[in-house]
């Protein structure tokens, strides 16, 4: 599950390492974010000569696009094994709802990966992110810088 997929920048990559097997969920709270998203990845997929639809292409793909609040129960029904939330828990109302709310959705095991902007010793959120990531019962990785990712996001989100 992508949570706030935005624009849909990261789901080209993402579907690159995508296992074929495996379900993508790409969601946002925002109806026209989905749409962009879709729009967005419709432009990657028209690069390619292929004698499917865009549709036909998500459903052989198991992308899947869907409106969530993810402060709110989800209506999924499966759990995820994998949750990415790229620069967005830092702007939701509720981080610890949200990150609870996640992890009631996760298998065991699951790998949550998220990232936040700024400098933790400026900016209390980021003190209140970690909390709530322990709270909600994910592992923390090694503390290191928060400009650390330039470059790497790629290999990190392999």
């Amino acid at each position: 599950m992508e949570v706030a997929c935005g624009t849909g920048k990261l789901l080209p990559f993402m579907l690159g390492i995508k296992k074929p097997s495996s379900h993508y969920l790409a969601s946002d709270i925002a109806p026209n974010m989905i749409e962009l998203a879709k729009k967005n990845l419709k432009n990657h997929f028209d690069r390619y000569d292929s004698k499917l639809t865009f549709e036909e292409w998500c459903a052989r793909h198991n992308i899947k696009f869907d409106v969530i609040d993810a402060e709110q129960p989800l209506n999924v029904d499966n759990p995820f094994d994998r949750i990415i939330c790229n620069c967005a828990l830092m702007i939701t109302s509720d981080a610890r709802k949200m990150l609870k709310n996640l992890h009631a959705h996760s298998k065991p095991g699951c790998l949550f990966g998220v990232n936040v902007w700024g400098n933790k010793h400026n900016n209390n959120l980021m003190m209140s992110i970690r909390d709530a990531i322990l709270e909600s019962g994910y592992e923390l990785p090694q503390e290191r810088s928060n400009f650390h990712l330039y470059k790497k996001v790629p290999a990190l989100a392999e």
